[in-house]
Formats: structure tokens, C-alpha cells, sequence
């Protein structure tokens, strides 16, 4: 598994922000485009999630690939003077926010990938540990039930 760097790409966080607010805000922009980055953005900011923000590290990259799908769907509906005179205005270009976008979607699958290792792992320690405690169980009662009936005997035998 190879290790991923996201800080990068949570530095720009802020800057992938404001761009969108920016264009949001001064760009004229079709209902559906404001549609896009509205329920982006309600995504984003949202506690009901696809993967729930309490869970570490995944919790939050999928508001982040959502937002920066949004972001870069919108970016490429623009005319290129449009994106171009947005991009520059905060240091950024089409291809860093791509590569960022790509970066947390691979980070993501390696992570869930993890989990759902370690959650099998997991699991079958447990049922191991479940029925190690049921026979524990089984055999006590059975024990108790044997020394009970050897003490009071029922039905006159």
C-alpha cells in the first residue's frame, strides 16, 4: 500500500472554497450549475453523508471528492477565458484540482480497502471468541444441569 500525502490538497481546501464562492457569487451561471453547486456544497457541509463524518479520515474525503467533482464539472462547463481568468485569480489550475481530486478518491479506496481487511479480520476473531464463549456456556449449564439432576431426582426413579 503506498503512502499518500493529502496535505497538499488540505492546504488548498480553503482556495478550492473561495473559488467556488467566487464563481458562485459573480459568474453568471445556468440554474443547473447553481443547482450542481449548491447541493455540492450542501454535501459538503451536511452530518448526513455516504460515508458519515465520525468515521476518521474517510469520513471526511468524501465530502471532499464530492466537492471537488462539483468543482471541476463546473470548471469545464466554463469558456476557457471564463476558467482561466477563475483559476488565476487564486494560483490554481484545472489539472492541479484534477490531481487532487484523483489523490483523495485513490486515498479513499485504500483506506475503505484497509477497513474492510481489518473489519473481516475482525469478525472472524470475534465469531472465533463468540463460540469459544457459547461452549464455555453450553458446557457450565449442561455441568449444572447434570449436577442438579443427580441431587434431586424427579419422577420417583
Amino acid at each position: 500500500m503506498t503512502n499518500i500525502d493529502i496535505t497538499p490538497v488540505l492546504k488548498r481546501l480553503s482556495l478550492y472554497g473561495q473559488l467556488t464562492y467566487d464563481i458562485f457569487k459573480t459568474l453568471k451561471l445556468t440554474k443547473r450549475q447553481k443547482l450542481i453547486l449548491g447541493a455540492g456544497l450542501a454535501y459538503f457541509v451536511s452530518p448526513i453523508d455516504i460515508i458519515p463524518g465520525f468515521i476518521p479520515i474517510l469520513g471526511q474525503l468524501d465530502d471532499i471528492i464530492v466537492a471537488l467533482t462539483v468543482l471541476v464539472k463546473i470548471l469545464k462547463e466554463l469558456s476557457p477565458e471564463n476558467r482561466n481568468t477563475y483559476l488565476d485569480k487564486f494560483q490554481l489550475t484545472l489539472e492541479m484540482i484534477e490531481n487532487d481530486l484523483e489523490m483523495a478518491k485513490e486515498l479513499a479506496g485504500q483506506l475503505a480497502k484497509k477497513a474492510v481487511l481489518s473489519s473481516g479480520r475482525l469478525v472472524h476473531s470475534g465469531g472465533k471468541a463468540a463460540f469459544k464463549l457459547a461452549s464455555w456456556g453450553i458446557g457450565t449449564v449442561t455441568r449444572g444441569a447434570m449436577a442438579l439432576k443427580g441431587k434431586y431426582k424427579c419422577g420417583g426413579k
